[in-house]
């Protein structure tokens, strides 16, 4: 959907068509669209020296919404996600530019939810950031389906509520201001760098400043009966707080569908210090549902720019078979747990 035709919900009060960021920035999504259309139609063996020439053009792109943003405050602009749903894209942070660009954020988890979501299912999110994941799977489970969206940073949960005001049909969506923790009790939060909202995590760290103290809870008290009784899949990303929020979990696993998926990012690297100093392993961080007959599936989620060009080319979560192994320089995977016994799920 081209940028002319989104501007029905744009909730900018402001004569936009008159601004010159609005023209740039047009164009900049148009260009995004054509490369990624184009890649669309080329056969396979060509797709990867098509991604390495127009690699350059795509870090232009990239820039060219930095300097829009550098010099407009407050920028955001409409889209219309590939799922259907509708989103504010507040700039520079980098994933709202992504899904502005070219409608999608993380193709292959976006792609296994959508899979695997399905009328009245209830699916859980856990640091939602601005919401794409849970509207995406509002789509997929209907009036009678619920999603439950969680997410920590007060600023980022304001952007979250706009969205879900865009979209009539998130009336089903429950969202949380709260931190998923392993016990009940304040926590502080520290913000993301600009351009990076998504880093916002309760685990401190050298490149982040402390944003405020907030409530935190266990997922086995925020969740309702029937909400646990329902979840078909809950996903966790909380930038190195997995640990704390998969052992305030324990409690309530015995009380999920036997068919439930956790997917979930895991990033060593962010982990708290004591962790790191202790060399926790992934299987001791996963280690509640291990021991409750759940097996790791390794599901792909690149981030780089050439991703973005043909997002329905995905790969099955696959089994992994001994040791579970992230990035060589930070550790991070992101998983899928589930009690199927296969090879790919």
């Amino acid at each position: 959907m081209s940028l002319s035709e989104q501007e029905s919900f744009s909730q900018d009060d402001q004569t936009q068509d008159q601004d010159w960021t609005l023209g740039l920035l047009g164009y900049i999504q148009k260009i995004a669209q054509f490369l990624q259309t184009t890649a669309q139609g080329l056969f396979p063996w060509l797709h990867p020296l098509y991604c390495l020439l127009v690699f350059p053009l795509q870090l232009v792109l990239y820039g060219g919404i930095r300097l829009a943003a550098a010099l407009k405050t407050n920028l955001a602009l409409p889209v219309v996600t590939r799922y259907g749903s509708k989103m504010l894209c507040h700039f520079p942070d980098s994933i709202q530019v992504c899904i502005f660009l070219y409608g999608v954020w993380e193709p292959d988890i976006s792609a296994f939810i959508a899979s695997e979501m399905a009328p009245t299912e209830t699916f859980i999110d856990v640091g939602c950031h601005v919401g794409y994941h849970a509207l995406l799977a509002c789509e997929m489970v209907g009036a009678e389906g619920h999603v439950v969206a969680i997410e920590a940073s007060p600023r980022t949960f304001l952007k979250l509520q706009e969205n879900l005001k865009l979209n009539p049909k998130s009336s089903n969506i429950r969202a949380l201001n709260v931190a998923v923790t392993e016990t009940q009790g304040l926590i502080p939060l520290y913000l993301g760098a600009e351009g990076i909202e998504g880093w916002s995590s309760t685990i401190p760290h050298r490149s982040l400043s402390e944003e405020c103290v907030i409530p935190g809870e266990p997922l086995s008290t925020l969740l309702t009966v029937e909400e646990l009784r329902t979840a078909r899949m809950i996903k966790i990303d909380v930038e190195g707080a997995e640990a704390a929020a998969l052992r305030g979990m324990a409690s309530i696993l015995d009380q999920l569908r036997d068919d439930v998926l956790i997917l979930i990012e895991l990033t060593p690297l962010l982990w708290p210090e004591g962790d790191r100093a202790a060399k926790m392993t992934h299987e001791q961080v996963l280690s509640p549902f291990l021991e409750r007959g759940f097996y790791p599936y390794h599901i792909h989620n690149n981030y780089g720019p050439w991703r973005f060009l043909n997002p329905d080319r995905v790969a099955r979560p696959q089994r992994i078979h001994g040791a579970i192994r992230g990035h060589r320089l930070t550790g991070q995977i992101d998983l899928v747990l589930s009690k199927q016994d296969a090879e790919y799920l």
